[in-house]
C-alpha cells in the first residue's frame, strides 16, 4: 500500500492526496504527536470530492523542512 498517491505544492507547503484505503483515524493520531514535536508545523486533514488528503504548512523559517519531509521528489 502506498498510503500517498500524490503530492501537490500549495502555499506555504504540500498538500499530500492519500490512498482511499489510508486509516484516516492513525493519521490523525500521528497528526496530534507530530504537533507535540514541532509545533510550528499546521496540518489540515480533508475530506471532499478529491478524496482524502493532508495538508502540511510552516512559516517560511521551517518551510526547508516541510519540503525535505513532504514535498514531491524532483
Amino acid at each position: 500500500m502506498r498510503p500517498v498517491v500524490d503530492r501537490v505544492a500549495i502555499e506555504g507547503g504540500t498538500r499530500l492526496q492519500l490512498d482511499t484505503t489510508t486509516p484516516l483515524d492513525q493519521l490523525a493520531l500521528l497528526v496530534g504527536a507530530e504537533q507535540g514535536c514541532c509545533g510550528f508545523f499546521a496540518f489540515a486533514m480533508t475530506v471532499d470530492s478529491r478524496g482524502a488528503a493532508l495538508e502540511v504548512r510552516a512559516p517560511a523559517e521551517g518551510q526547508a523542512m516541510v519540503d525535505s519531509l513532504f514535498a514531491p521528489a524532483v
